[in-house]
């Protein structure tokens, strides 16, 4: 997380990492709602995938685009995909390769994002819900 946000900082982003290691669930959301991000991001490993759903079903209304980054979703998009990350009509992707790189030149391609037309996008997995 610390090279993806160092990456996106000096692209002239605002950045916040919330750890919320040593957190419970609802201390955790309430603070990351208040963060008011555009762009949420849920690192996800199999020994959290229940956390990584949970969360990803609570920050979806407040913000534009949820990503999924870390080893469970590079390995396994699908699955991420299936497990209900991106139902109730939001904009949600999963973001392939090196994170300090992709969401740098993904987020330089927001404007693509907010206008829906992911399809001009490559290496990038997305799922629109209608």
């Amino acid at each position: 997380m610390g090279y993806v946000a160092a990456s996106l900082r000096n692209a002239g982003y605002g950045v916040d990492i919330l750890d919320c290691t040593f957190m419970k669930r609802g201390e955790a959301l309430k603070k990351a709602q208040s963060i008011e991000a555009d762009v949420e991001g849920i690192y996800s490993m199999v020994t959290m995938l229940k956390d990584s759903i949970w969360f990803a079903r609570h920050l979806r209304e407040c913000c534009d685009l949820l990503s999924a980054g870390g080893p469970l979703p590079s390995c396994d998009p699908i699955l991420i995909f299936d497990a209900d990350f991106s139902e109730n009509k939001m904009k949600f992707a999963i973001f392939k390769g090196e994170a300090q790189f992709e969401m740098k030149k993904r987020l330089g391609n927001y404007s693509f994002l907010v206008l829906k037309l992911f399809e001009q996008l490559t290496d990038f997995m997305f799922r629109l819900m209608k």
